[in-house]
């Protein structure tokens, strides 16, 4: 006779009471994490609570220890550590995790839709220079474009420092430009055709045979770009105009420079 039983109102009233009950018995002081290699991560959070704990870190402002032992590793044969400088160097976006002994985009940990995104926030790692890293770093910022401007939004309207919000209004009127849409296209471009390159000279077992061979490779494949996909270029950088509501602009103007 169970199946057959319809709860009354007052018992669906009791369940929503113990369901808020739950949302509100959460202790934030234990919830909030300083480190960010120990946090839960945004959406992992009720969706009734994520604006909130957004709130409460961006309170509580970046992870960023100066004083702490930052540990040496090898990197591309060379000893490489964390450098505390680059905090005044990049400002609040960066942390650092002691326990991880990794660096985060603190933008990122507070606005990236994992689920959407489908990729780790995790950047690279200090001192790593290579062509496949800035390739990474161009790709990551074509696919997130728009939570990037989300961020660069907040920092200009709710961030304790002048000088941090300054630069992100700098930074969102140029993101908004067709220059930074070329640019950002174009390098992807380049960095796209080099990156099997990249790839194959970091490899310890390259003899210089197959490395010649991937200079020629790679420098044929430049002349092709330059020769032959212009157009597609402009197309690329068009559609991602329109997409993100860049500013148009037509190239048969007269161009006066600021």
């Amino acid at each position: 006779m169970e199946r057959f039983y319809k709860r009354g109102a007052q018992d669906i009233d009791t369940a929503n009471n113990n369901r808020n009950s739950c949302l509100d018995d959460l202790s934030w002081e234990e919830e909030i994490k300083y480190d960010p290699g120990l946090r839960k991560q945004i959406d992992a959070y009720h969706p009734n609570h994520r604006e909130k704990a957004r709130r409460k870190y961006l309170e509580n402002g970046p992870c960023q220890p100066r004083t702490c032992n930052f540990p040496v590793c090898d990197i591309g044969d060379k000893p490489r550590r964390f450098i505390p400088e680059w905090f005044d160097e990049f400002g609040s976006w960066i942390e650092y995790s002691e326990s991880k002994d990794r660096a985060y985009c603190f933008c990122c940990f507070l606005f990236t839709d994992r689920d959407r995104l489908n990729q780790d926030k995790c950047l690279q790692r200090p001192g790593d220079t290579r062509w496949s890293s800035h390739y990474k770093t161009f790709k990551s910022l074509v696919n997130m474009f728009p939570t990037i401007v989300e961020v660069l939004k907040a920092v200009e309207k709710d961030d304790r420092d002048w000088k941090n919000r300054d630069q992100a209004s700098n930074l969102l009127v140029y993101f908004k430009s067709l220059d930074f849409a070329f640019c950002l296209h174009l390098m992807l471009t380049t960095l796209t055709a080099t990156n099997a390159l990249s790839l194959a000279l970091q490899r310890k077992d390259q003899d210089i045979v197959n490395a010649i061979g991937c200079v020629k490779s790679t420098r044929l494949h430049l002349n092709n770009v330059r020769r032959d996909e212009w157009d597609k270029l402009l197309d690329e950088v068009n559609e991602f105009r329109d997409k993100r509501e860049i500013d148009r602009v037509e190239m048969e103007d007269t161009y006066i420079d600021p």
